[in-house]
This record gives structure tokens, C-alpha cells and sequence, in this order.
């Protein structure tokens, strides 16, 4: 059990070493932490540059905004009459 332990300690050990340091790379190819998406419109035109600005802050549609948009509308149970009383149901029911 311990064997294993050793092994598997020198092993993380040994691939944190290569992983981790980035001193034998130029200073051109280190990777940078947050890749931007580029600016695609011309700062001198109005319209471009709030239509891209646009699609950068604009968020993909939730699949559930979606949903139950053909649904059937409720129907109204008495299709526009007048309310029956709760007294008069009441008093029908009891005859």
C-alpha cells in the first residue's frame, strides 16, 4: 500500500513539474488567461459600432422562454354573462 502511495506521489509529482513551469517557452507563446473576442466594426461608424456591441452583450434565447407558446388559452366559463351567485347555486342544488 505504501509502494503504491509513493509511486502514484512521484508520478503527480513529476507531471506538476511539466505542467507548471513555462520558463522554457518564449515569452510570445505563453498562453494568456482570457481570450477576447475581437471588435469587428470600424469606431468611426455609429451603426456599427452598436450592432456589434450588440452581439457581444446579447445572451443565447433559454430554451425555456420557449416553451408553451401554442398552448390552449383558458376559456372564460360563463363566455361573458353575468356571474351566477353563489346563493342561487346553492339554493338549485338543495331542491
Amino acid at each position: 500500500m505504501l509502494q503504491h502511495v509513493l509511486r502514484r506521489a512521484s508520478i503527480v509529482r513529476s507531471n506538476s513539474a511539466l505542467f507548471s513551469s513555462f520558463s522554457h517557452l518564449p515569452s510570445t507563446q505563453i498562453p494568456s488567461a482570457v481570450a477576447r473576442p475581437p471588435i469587428l466594426f470600424n469606431p468611426y461608424d455609429a451603426l456599427d459600432a452598436v450592432l456589434e456591441n450588440m452581439r457581444l452583450s446579447s445572451e443565447p434565447i433559454e430554451g425555456m422562454q420557449l416553451v408553451g407558446r401554442n398552448s390552449r388559452k383558458p376559456k372564460k366559463a360563463n363566455h361573458g354573462k353575468r356571474p351566477c351567485s353563489h346563493v342561487r347555486r346553492r339554493s338549485r342544488r338543495l331542491k
